[in-house]
């Protein structure tokens, strides 16, 4: 009995669980979540358009202020030469 090659082993086994190619099987996220969208923004998860929704009721009562999405902050801040990096979450 012959070996299949990388490739075709590669493909092989993204048919075996499921997926119609590579490319497919690299989309897929970690924990099986879909994005979602609600009140006009995309979410990665239900979970998150979920708590996003309940942020944005409650700064329509007054419980919360300036809400914000996906805020960008410096992570490792600057010191001399050194350039801290912003990441984006």
């Amino acid at each position: 009995m012959g070996r299949l090659s990388k490739n075709a082993e590669r493909v092989a086994w993204t048919r075996y669980i499921g997926g119609s190619g590579p490319e497919e099987a690299s989309k897929r996220n970690k924990y099986n979540a879909e994005k979602t969208e609600a009140n006009g923004r995309t979410f990665d998860s239900a979970d998150e358009a979920k708590r996003a929704i309940d942020l944005q009721w409650l700064e329509q009562l007054g419980e919360i202020s300036e809400l914000r999405y996906q805020v960008s902050y410096e992570v490792i801040p600057k010191a001399g030469r050194r350039e801290g990096r912003l990441l984006s979450c």
